[in-house]
């Protein structure tokens, strides 16, 4: 319980570091749509992922956004795909997206990711 715990503080404190280029982009009364890919419905990712946009819009009112309930390598395609602005995934799909191997052997390597936050 106490790294749940720990890991909703590390993620908590690195929100406003994972979205700074969209708060700049919505300062400029710009309207930015933040499609926010989390894990399925029921689980911590998806709640952690909607407190935090919530957070996230609250503080930047010319935004909006919504969680999108994906997960792991989906996640990663559809910020791949233009379809997902940010998204939660674990290190190891981080891991084949880079190299090009498993789920992403069909795209090859991807290599536009940043990793914003690592547990």
């Amino acid at each position: 319980m106490q790294k749940i715990y720990k890991i909703v503080i590390v993620l908590m404190l690195l929100t406003p570091l994972m979205v700074a280029g969209v708060v700049l982009a919505a300062q400029e009364d710009q309207k930015y749509e933040l499609r926010w890919g989390a894990a399925v419905l029921g689980g911590n990712w998806a709640t952690l992922g909607s407190a935090m946009l919530e957070d996230v819009l609250r503080a930047n009112p010319g935004m909006t956004g919504s969680v999108m309930p994906i997960g792991g390598t989906a996640n990663v395609m559809g910020v791949f795909q233009g379809k997902l602005n940010i998204a939660f995934t674990k290190a190891d799909v981080v891991g084949e997206a880079w190299d090009g191997v498993g789920s992403f052997a069909a795209l090859g390597k991807i290599r536009n990711l940043r990793i914003l936050a690592s547990l």
